[in-house]
């Protein structure tokens, strides 16, 4: 036990938080990826995804080969309430054309969205955070 905390403790943590979207979650997959095979003794590369986009994620990091998406973990975190979209519908590429907004106003409402990434942060600790462009970082954040 406190071989493994010492060693991971030594190890960058990076939390890749990509947008709702397939088209973001697979660059960010690749990214988490690289960053995994490029330095896997120093790097701990984790994707956080709402549950609804862990299919999505896992598909995008198996396409490299069961041993190399091993390499990066997934976390989830849960995707925001929003009152006009069904459960379950927590992608850009899921949402009927009539709900997409949705799935961008939830991205983009700091109250919604906020809370629910940081609970992940706190139980993460990531030493790097590569968040999606609607997360706002202020001196109350545990990023800071």
């Amino acid at each position: 036990e406190g071989m493994a905390s010492a060693e991971h403790s030594k190890k960058l943590r990076i939390q890749l938080v990509p947008f709702f979207a397939t088209s973001h979650i697979g660059p960010h997959a690749d990214l988490a990826l690289r960053l995994a095979t490029v330095r896997p003794d120093t790097v701990e590369p984790m994707l956080a995804v709402t549950p609804a986009n862990v299919s999505v994620a896992r598909s995008a990091l198996d396409r490299h080969g069961l041993t190399a998406s091993a390499a990066v973990r997934i976390a989830t975190y849960s995707f925001p309430d929003v009152d006009d979209l069904p459960p379950g519908v927590e992608n850009l590429s899921a949402a009927a054309a009539d709900d997409a907004w949705c799935i961008d106003a939830a991205a983009m409402e700091e109250t919604l969205t906020r809370p629910l990434q940081e609970a992940l942060i706190r139980e993460r600790l990531p030493t790097l955070l590569s968040p999606i462009s609607t997360f706002y970082v202020s001196p109350s954040s545990p990023t800071s």
